[in-house]
């Protein structure tokens, strides 16, 4: 896989911005550069995902006529829509509604209104699956600093989101991102439903991650292997709730789409951390088992 940190406004996967006239761009001032969102249906609210199509307004506006679990929309240009009226030079006030079915009249499924800095590039992720936790928003600055060695780009950035609502509580969503021998990476214990990381910085390198429970002792997720090299940026999503959609891993490229990252198939290579009952267990398996040979003696 390969990651650009170059973003564009293309969307090869959804329908693009619909309804939206260009005569409209040309009366925007454009000394500033508008924000760009990238609108990422993460929600499993549906056992099918015919049922988990939605429709996304932008200020009134249709950008997304429809779209289901696990596709993004790619950067949208939210100065098609907003208008030099909806700024105060440095930011912008934007109304985002998600209409579940795809155009439905009456109250959307997800509303809110974000307040949007100029130059800088968003993630508004619709997540929950709206009855282990509600429907909602998931706001994410992705305009990241890569670093530099020598002038050139120094390592990979990883950013890892917990969006999978596979609980009713913060505690029991909590979950730990390791490699396949236990080691916890960058910290990243306890992160609960909701949760980002923010961008990590990691030697190119071959990972080969797992989300597991806090303690390690239980493996959720499993992806394949990927690949970071020197200057790459790229946001890993934990999605579903298994009672809908299953337990998985999506991607996002820098032009905001996203893609699903294939699961290993089989157990994992690190073994579940002893615990005391464990312990016990093997104590008891070895009293009875000197007992036994006792006894036959």
């Amino acid at each position: 896989m390969i990651y650009s940190n170059t973003k564009n406004n293309t969307n090869p996967l959804v329908a693009g911005v619909l309804g939206i006239s260009l005569a409209l761009a040309s009366s925007i001032a454009l000394a500033q550069e508008f924000p760009q969102a990238n609108v990422a249906h993460l929600a499993p609210f549906a056992d099918t995902l015919e049922g988990t199509a939605v429709s996304v307004d932008v200020e009134s506006t249709e950008v997304i006529e429809s779209v289901v679990f696990n596709v993004a929309s790619g950067y949208l240009d939210l100065g098609l829509v907003i208008g030099p009226t909806g700024t105060d030079g440095a930011s912008a006030q934007v109304d985002v509604d998600v209409f579940a079915p795809p155009g439905s009249a009456g109250m959307p499924a997800i509303t809110d209104t974000f307040d949007l800095d100029f130059g800088t590039d968003y993630t508004i992720a619709a997540i929950g699956n709206g009855t282990l936790q509600p429907l909602d928003f998931l706001l994410l600055d992705d305009t990241p600093v890569i670093p530099l060695v020598d002038g050139e780009p120094g390592g990979a950035l990883l950013r890892v989101v917990h969006a999978a609502p596979f609980a009713d509580n913060a505690t029991d969503t909590e979950v730990s991102i390791r490699l396949q021998d236990g080691s916890v990476v960058a910290g990243l214990t306890n992160v609960p439903y909701g949760a980002d990381s923010g961008f990590i910085q990691l030697p190119a390198g071959n990972y080969n991650l797992v989300v597991a429970t806090p303690d390690g002792s239980t493996p959720l997720i499993d992806p394949v292997a990927v690949d970071l090299t020197d200057g790459q940026v790229i946001t890993v999503f934990a999605v579903g709730d298994i009672i809908n959609q299953p337990l998985g891993i999506t991607g996002q490229n820098p032009d905001g789409t996203v893609f699903e990252i294939p699961l290993e198939r089989g157990v994992p290579e690190f073994l579940p951390v002893p615990t005391l009952s464990w312990i016990g267990l093997f104590m008891m398996i070895a009293l009875l088992s000197v007992v036994a040979i006792r006894r036959l003696a």
